[in-house]
């Protein structure tokens, strides 16, 4: 809305180069659902970033502001998208909103619960792919591995895969913490997440050696 702005509800306000900027901030900021631009000496634009629109409260908040502008965001959190208790957060994205998911699911709106290992995807979704899927063994934030969903039963999850040396495991402390590698090539997956995935639970270890020559 041009020469209006939304007073007493600004989280944030700062300098930028133009509006697309201020767009960009209020994305970046989980609590941002409108914002007021206007101009400032230098060429700048002020940018105001608030965390509420005129739908959600009275329009009377929206005041005349000479040269400045008002922007809502489409609050497609209205819809409720986010599945599993996922807190839905309206902002500035090519979809309109994101999920921020319960610590136990994960994708766009919250959909997938994640398992702690391989062999849980295995038994809870009947046979599935080999391929690469977000594991969470403990409290701490899931990651990915590759799941061996054919081999002897399925449910392994490889920690290590060598093929054609495309990859250097002639590698510093730091790196066999951390983990290198592609998980669709060749990789270690990193001490600290082995760790994580054996930490509380017996496990079977299993090695498949192949000559390729």
């Amino acid at each position: 809305m041009p020469n209006m702005t939304m007073k007493n509800h600004a989280i944030k306000s700062v300098e930028v180069p133009n509006e697309g900027s201020c767009r960009v901030m209020c994305y970046m900021e989980p609590n941002c659902v409108s914002i007021n631009t206007g101009p400032v000496a230098g060429g700048n634009q002020k940018c105001e970033l608030n965390n509420a629109t005129e739908e959600n409260h009275a329009p009377f908040l929206l005041v005349k502001n000479q040269g400045y502008t008002y922007l809502a965001i489409k609050n497609l959190c209205s819809s409720s998208p986010c599945l599993n208790n996922g807190t839905c957060q309206a902002g500035f994205t090519n979809k309109g909103f994101r999920c921020v998911c319960q610590e136990k699911f994960t994708e766009e709106t919250c959909q997938v619960e994640v398992k702690r290992n391989c062999a849980e995807i295995y038994k809870s979704a009947g046979k599935p792919a080999d391929g690469v899927y977000a594991i969470k063994p403990d409290n701490l934030p899931a990651f990915d591995v590759f799941c061996d969903q054919t081999t002897d039963g399925g449910g392994w999850t490889v920690f290590q895969k060598r093929l054609d040396g495309s990859v250097d495991f002639y590698r510093y402390w730091n790196d066999y913490k951390r983990g290198f590698g592609d998980l669709c090539g060749e990789f270690w997956l990193g001490l600290d997440k082995i760790h994580r995935l054996t930490s509380d639970n017996n496990n079977t270890l299993r090695v498949d050696l192949e000559d390729f020559e």
